[in-house]
This record gives structure tokens, sequence and C-alpha cells, in this order.
């Protein structure tokens, strides 16, 4: 739920804005300094209410726009607000659990009713029932990998709408060991040069921890590219952890 309060106001949002930081202002170009003097004040104006809009859908999506915007006028105007500035943080913390739930069993849903439907395809193959499946997209050949391996993989990962949430493009090696359930499972067994599209379901994959949207089911197009990588070899342990799948690292950097 961290993540959803990130922003509570828009004073914070700006704050991350390098107006009058030494360091960011070193580093920018004279050129860009002169470009920005001569943007016209009310295109500025007009590209803070995209970063106001931005920072208010992160918040959560049930605000009334109009009355956001009454709001700014009245404090333009220095008249009181409705509410104390910590009644309004508390009702926000209510707005986003109570959206962050129905997310969840909406996902959740949507996550159950697609294995179900899936596993009832001739090329699909079960790992565990209602929780992992795989389709071999292209078979391998030699050694296996194994639960305590370090294979050296390539992925891509995607939501059911086919949105891509993390990628490699080189391959990466990762532990086992130190992924999360369903995609070590998934990949055990797996030869150099085959190729899977795996289902996860949010039970064996992030559930309603880490950064993506609560009960996400995960689809991967993996291929193994060398079954196991000696540990001293490993320069790239992290593998998808120093990735955008890994967003979801927690305090340990890794996949858990």
């Amino acid at each position: 739920m961290k993540k959803w309060l990130a922003t509570l106001s828009i004073g914070c949002a700006l704050q991350m804005l390098p107006l009058h930081s030494s360091e960011s202002a070193n580093l920018q170009k004279e050129e860009t300094v002169d470009a920005v003097k001569e943007i016209d004040n009310l295109l500025i104006s007009e590209a803070l209410g995209h970063l106001i809009s931005k920072n208010l859908a992160n918040l959560g999506p049930d605000f009334n726009i109009d009355r956001v915007i009454k709001g700014l006028k009245d404090a333009m105007a220095g008249k009181p607000t409705p509410l104390s500035e910590e009644t309004t943080v508390e009702a926000i913390h209510k707005i986003q659990e109570k959206s962050f739930q129905k997310l969840a069993t909406d996902n959740l849903r949507e996550a159950q009713d697609f294995l179900d439907l899936n596993s009832k395809k001739e090329n699909v193959v079960t790992l565990e029932s209602g929780k992992i499946q795989y389709v071999t997209q292209q078979k391998g050949e030699g050694p296996a990998v194994e639960a305590s391996s370090n294979p050296l993989i390539k992925y891509q990962g995607k939501f059911l709408n086919g949105q891509v949430f993390g990628e490699s493009e080189a391959g990466e090696t990762i532990s086992l060991s130190d992924t999360f359930p369903g995609f070590s499972k998934a990949l055990v067994g797996m030869k150099e040069g085959e190729k899977r599209t795996i289902y996860i379901h949010p039970d064996l994959g992030y559930g309603t921890s880490g950064m993506l949207p609560p009960n996400s089911l995960l689809t991967f197009e993996v291929e193994i590219m060398k079954f196991h990588v000696p540990e001293e070899k490993n320069e790239t342990a992290q593998g998808i952890a120093d990735t955008e799948l890994l967003e979801l690292k927690d305090a340990k950097e890794t996949i858990k």
C-alpha cells in the first residue's frame, strides 16, 4: 500500500523538480535554460495542470476534478479549507484502500478465469492445477534446468492485456533459489534453446505485494540460453532483479 501514498500534495510533487537545486543547475546546459526562459507562462501553467493531474492519478481514481480546481482557486484566494490536512490525508488513505482492494479482487477473478479456460487448450501443460501453466514454443537440447540452477535466460513479462512490464535485452543469469516460486518452478526442466510461454497465478507470483497491480496474472516468454552458470562466473546474479520486472524489488533488492 505504500506505493499508493507516494505523493499526498502538489507541494511534495514539485519538490522533486530541480527548480532551485544548485547540483541540478550545474548539470543544465545554457541552451536549455535559455529555452525555458522563452516558454510562455500560459504554457507553463497548462503543463503544471498536467503534473497535478498525473499526481492525482497516483493518489486514486475517485477525485472530482471540478472540486479540485475549486479548491485550488479558493486556496489562492485565501479561503479556508473545508477539511483539515490531517483529515484529508486520512480520507485519502481510505479511498486508496478501497480502490486497492477492488482492483485486487477484480484481478484475482480475471486470473482464475483465464487459467481455467487456458487449461482446456490442447497444447497447454499444467504444472500446478490452477497456478502454473506453460506452452512449449521451441524444444531444447542437453541438460535441463534444476531447482538449484542459475540459468542464463532471455525473457519478457506481460500482463493479461499484453502490456509489457519487464524484459531482458540480453541474456541474464538468475538464481532459481532466489526468484519467486511460480517463475522458478516453471523453469525447472527446461533445456538450452527451449522457449516457453509461462502463465503464473498471483498466488505464486507477487499477490498484492510489490509494485505491480495487485493479484496480477503474470505471463512470461522465456528462452534458456544456458541451463546453469557456475556461481564464480555469475557476474549478473541479480538477474531479473536489475530490470523493470523488479520494480518489485523490496529491501533486499532481489526477487522475493
